[in-house]
């Protein structure tokens, strides 16, 4: 996680979270089944 510019810190986390939250759950998802 880079941490650059604080000003368009708060975005750049959520986009992030956005993209990689449903990954992160299906790699989960994954494992479990």
């Amino acid at each position: 996680m880079r941490r650059v510019d604080r000003q368009n810190e708060d975005g750049s986390v959520a986009v992030e979270f956005a993209l990689v939250g449903p990954l992160m759950v299906l790699l989960i998802i994954g494992m479990v089944v």
